[in-house]
């Protein structure tokens, strides 16, 4: 059934934009509540409780995916409760707060993706994102003082993790990149958005190079793999001329100035230097042949932790890391829910945004090769997007536009 009310109250869009520009503060804590309590958690506490009380009305939802993350957040509940009250962790503290991170995050994408039914939500969302990560980048590019710290040479923004600070640099590199590619030879250069994008893919390549993650300049190559391959079209290959030079030419001002990360590249290559992530997925491996049906729950890093003589530890491997946490029964849940949130980016016919999300996804996935994205914010935000991107198909007309029209509605609803 068709919803014909699309309009999200406007204190529940403001809101859920602060939560938004929260996440990106998610390492400062609120000292006076507690030590623990962070930006997030009090911005998301108070996006429930608008959304209750000015959005009863929930938007139906529809989806495969959708089904399967349930199922996923059910096998979730099972194991909170069972651990909780028939097998204890014995030597375990706060065991809570893991299962929390999931609930958390799948109450976000539950709110989220109700609200990005509608096209204003959605479209100011994205703007929101690429804004604040631009001007973070410009923070670190210019090293400003009191937002930038440094930690082992590795250099970027005090209030959020440096691994995720370079994938959302190369985030937005890799949209400008496409914005190119695909505006080719229509690129307005009489107006001053090609120029922003300059400036902006400018300060976030050298934000990147800065933080020295090797994961996230993985995920920037792969999302720049699957552009080119997939927007290989011969009207095309002007523009492939012109710019794969002008990216390698990027990449190449990004490893002069960027010591940091040449450095760990060539450990990593050596062999010196992997962060131990071939052991900790030896160990992992090994933990899932023991408990293969529902694994160790989210507080697996302890008993790993363990096997190495250390409190804890995660395994720095996203897919491992639900199969740790969750077993065959959650992970199964997991994947297929995830397979058909990306069948609507694949299902949907060529355009900007399918390309756009196609290719962070992919990046995103790559990432997850190297870090723990099961439980992150900004992961989950993304799955919440991928449903709606019929609404930019429905404007592909106005693709190459930063402010999409939305006076006209969308058909949106997805059985």
């Amino acid at each position: 059934m068709r919803n014909t009310n699309r309009k999200v109250p406007f204190p529940v869009q403001i809101i859920f934009y602060i939560f938004i520009l929260s996440i990106f503060l998610n390492q400062y804590t609120l000292s006076f509540i507690s030590s623990t309590e962070s930006i997030t958690k009090l911005c998301g506490l108070i996006l429930i409780v608008v959304y209750v009380l000015y959005f009863p009305k929930v938007f139906r939802l529809h989806g495969r995916d959708l089904t399967w993350f349930f199922g996923f957040m059910g096998i979730v509940v099972f194991e909170s409760l069972y651990y909780s009250f028939v097998q204890a962790f014995d030597g375990i503290p706060d065991r809570w707060s893991y299962f929390f991170a999931y609930y958390q995050v799948f109450v976000m994408y539950i709110i989220a993706r109700s609200l990005f039914v509608d096209p204003v939500v959605l479209k100011r969302s994205l703007q929101v994102l690429s804004i604040v990560v631009v001007l973070f980048a410009i923070l670190s590019a210019v090293d400003a003082p009191i937002f930038v710290e440094e930690t082992a040479g590795r250099q970027g923004i005090e209030a959020l993790n440096l691994n995720t600070q370079a994938v959302f640099y190369g985030m937005v590199l890799l949209g400008i990149f496409i914005w190119f590619i695909r505006s080719w030879p229509r690129i307005p250069w009489h107006q001053m958005r090609p120029y922003i994008f300059l400036a902006s893919a400018s300060v976030c390549a050298i934000a990147l190079g800065k933080t020295g993650s090797r994961g996230g300049f993985l995920a920037f190559l792969v999302g720049i793999a699957v552009v080119l391959f997939v927007n290989f079209r011969a009207r095309h290959l002007p523009a492939y001329f012109l710019f794969i030079p002008l990216l390698l030419i990027g990449l190449a001002v990004i490893f002069y100035h960027a010591e940091i990360l040449k450095m760990r590249l060539e450990q990593t290559f050596t062999g010196e230097d992997t962060g131990s992530r071939l052991e900790l997925i030896q160990i992992g491996f090994e933990m899932v042949r023991e408990r293969p049906l529902f694994g160790w729950t989210p507080a697996y890093v302890y008993p790993l932790g363990w096997r190495r003589g250390v409190d804890r530890q995660g395994v720095h491997n996203f897919y491992l890391q639900m199969f740790l946490s969750f077993g065959i029964a959650g992970a199964l849940f997991f994947f297929i829910g995830l397979f058909h949130s990306f069948l609507y980016v694949l299902r949907s016919p060529p355009s900007y945004y399918r390309t756009l999300f196609l290719s962070m996804g992919i990046a995103l996935l790559a990432y997850g090769a190297t870090a723990h994205i099961g439980y992150q914010k900004y992961f989950w935000l993304f799955l919440a997007m991928l449903p709606q991107i019929q609404y930019f198909q429905y404007h592909e007309q106005f693709e190459n536009q930063v402010f999409i029209p939305y006076d006209i509605e969308p058909p949106l609803e997805v059985e």
